[in-house]
């Protein structure tokens, strides 16, 4: 008759081979040898971290997977499932660092061990890189009117938004303007002679994400007369 044998606590991820052995008296007859992998095992949750004011994703799992040589850590752009990066595990290893991402882009991580015909992955988990600052944010101002404009590098950026007020800002002082550009320059008009202005630029990344705000002060002109430009330009 047929007869069934389980084998338990076996190593995920493994292969073995079977071989039955008929006995009888002192002959032997043996079977054909059957084999067959045990399913992998993964971590079930990944921990992802984006670096602050560095273009990089940190991973971190719990413990070390038995068999390393066979899992991969996988770096996708999470729209299409492109694979961007991919980094094979080393024995005890624990965390790996993803680097030169770029800022204002989402990216997907998931961790997956192969096994003969088997594969197991763990969650996937979507990540946002924050865009950086703008930089180099210069002003010409005019008697009613201001042109702007910045410079970022190696960003997927969406949009730039800005808030302008006067200065000195009153108590509960409403912005006078606050708009959306998608390009990196803009002309501010029907402003005041003769009059401070703080302006406050965000990029706002692809992924919605926006950046650290940049602000800058800007006096209009007198009515005919030329005024020497001064710019105080900060980062908060």
């Amino acid at each position: 008759g047929v007869q069934d044998f389980l084998w338990t606590d076996l190593p995920a991820g493994s292969h073995f081979a079977v071989q039955v052995i008929s006995v009888k008296g002192h002959a032997e007859a043996s079977s054909t040898i059957a084999a067959e992998w045990t399913y992998p095992l993964v971590p079930r949750k990944l921990s992802v971290k984006a670096e602050k004011g560095n273009p990089a994703l940190s991973v971190a799992w719990a413990k070390p997977v038995s068999k390393p040589e066979r899992c991969q850590l996988q770096l996708r752009h999470p729209e299409n499932s492109t694979l961007l990066q991919h980094h094979t595990l080393t024995q005890w290893q624990v965390s790996h660092i993803f680097q030169r991402l770029v800022p204002g882009r989402n990216y997907s991580i998931s961790l997956i061990c192969v096994a003969g015909p088997y594969k197991n992955s763990s969650e996937m988990i979507v990540t946002p890189i924050e865009p950086s600052h703008v930089k180099n944010l210069q002003c010409l101002p005019d008697t009613t009117s201001m042109f702007l404009n910045w410079t970022i590098i190696e960003n997927d950026i969406k949009s730039y938004e800005l808030i302008v007020n006067k200065f000195p800002k009153r108590i509960l002082q409403q912005p006078i303007l606050a708009l959306v550009v998608s390009q990196t320059n803009v002309t501010l008009v029907e402003l005041t002679t003769n009059t401070s202005y703080q302006i406050q630029v965000n990029a706002v990344g692809r992924n919605d994400i926006k950046g650290p705000s940049v602000t800058i002060m800007c006096n209009t002109s007198v009515e005919g007369i030329d005024s020497n430009l001064t710019i105080d330009c900060t980062k908060s």
